[in-house]
């Protein structure tokens, strides 16, 4: 059974006049309530993944594949001492090595606007670092990138065929799926696309294109022989969408969200043999926060307020299972408030990516017919 958290730095549940969560630990730094927080969420029953995104001077920290895995490798070390490590948190944690690298310019070729080495670099030297220091107890949440003229979101962009990286001159993922599946720690690896919807991508992919998207990207990787080394090692692996989320009241987007479903779930039409995948059953939905302005959140703007129409659309179309959900449920729902507008201009640009006219064309439908 999880416990509550109970490492040697935490401050006794007590109550103090004035003052909110004031049994939370205090210290020069914010990494031992950041534990604490981590514990009390696997403590109610909850997996969490830890998701690393820089911003600002930690953008230092990408400067060198080392100083990248010496600050994943500090960090997993803090969980590794807390005494209830071994009973309660591993096996609970997703590390979420690097989000959405196409913000920073990033793909698996190395930099495209700052002096970066191909995201794969970073992400084996992490992965290296950590399973050094517990091997085989890390999972690992990995993301693509490099591959929007695909039609993917920022944090997807896995596609391993030469044709379709020739034709649509995107990054290359092989040399780090060939160098990953020579490590002891390659089975510990999930690979975490995320899935936005046109008012935040501008991508306008519906249906097939959409479903053949997801399967030259990750869909692929997960049947039949999955990932090959030429003469070597195959591999199938496992899928988490690592991000997705909607205001879903734009009438594109709940198109979009109905087909992406309909292929994680692996239902006809997209359960095709020419999309080839499994069903996808893990996902977090970005987010639950009401201060998201591009998704908004699972609560509305009080914080307090749960935003049905999202959780009606979850529990139908995701198998969202909340326990307090009852058989009438489907005679309650509240419709989604529709805003039937052009694109927004978003006020956060980390999901948006950038509209480059040299790549227009490439951005264009897939194909001309559906892929056999």
């Amino acid at each position: 059974m999880n416990k509550l958290p109970t490492v040697d730095f935490l401050l006794p549940m007590s109550s103090v006049s004035g003052t909110c969560n004031a049994y939370l630990p205090n210290g020069p730094t914010t990494l031992p309530r950041f534990l604490w927080v981590v514990e009390y969420l696997i403590a109610s029953g909850l997996y969490v993944l830890i998701d690393y995104h820089p911003h600002d001077t930690e953008m230092e920290y990408l400067r060198d594949p080392n100083i990248f895995a010496n600050k994943w490798r500090s960090l997993w070390s803090a969980f590794t001492c807390l005494p209830n490590f071994s009973t309660d948190i591993k096996g609970r944690i997703l590390l979420d090595l690097l989000n959405e690298p196409d913000e920073y310019g990033m793909g698996w070729s190395g930099g495209k606007t700052r002096e970066y080495k191909p995201h794969g670099t970073y992400l084996l030297a992490a992965m290296d670092a950590i399973d050094q220091l517990t091997p085989g107890e890390a999972m690992f949440s990995i993301q693509g990138g490099g591959q929007t003229a695909l039609g993917t979101s920022w944090g997807d962009g896995f596609a391993t065929d030469g044709n379709t990286i020739g034709w649509k001159h995107i990054d290359d993922p092989n040399p780090f799926f060939k160098e990953l599946l020579s490590k002891p720690y390659r089975k510990q690896v999930v690979l975490s696309p995320h899935f936005y919807g046109a008012s935040i991508t501008n991508s306008t992919v519906t249906g097939w294109e959409l479903w053949n998207a997801f399967s030259l990207s990750w869909g692929r990787l997960m049947v039949g022989n999955g990932y090959c080394v030429p003469g070597g090692e195959c591999q199938r692996f496992p899928v988490v969408i690592g991000e997705l989320g909607s205001k879903l009241n734009a009438s594109l987007d709940v198109q979009q969200y109905n087909e992406a479903a309909l292929y994680l779930n692996n239902m006809a039409p997209a359960s095709s043999p020419q999309f080839p995948h499994e069903a996808v059953s893990g996902w977090f939905w970005f987010c639950w926060n009401a201060n998201s302005e591009d998704t908004g959140g699972l609560v509305a703007d009080d914080w307090s307020s749960l935003v049905w129409h999202k959780i009606d659309w979850l529990v139908e179309h995701l198998n969202l299972k909340p326990w307090w959900v009852q058989p009438t449920l489907d005679a309650n729902k509240e419709p989604p408030p529709m805003e039937e507008q052009p694109l927004p201009t978003p006020r956060y640009t980390s999901k948006r990516p950038q509209r480059n006219p040299a790549v227009a064309a490439a951005q264009s439908p897939l194909l001309t017919e559906p892929a056999v």
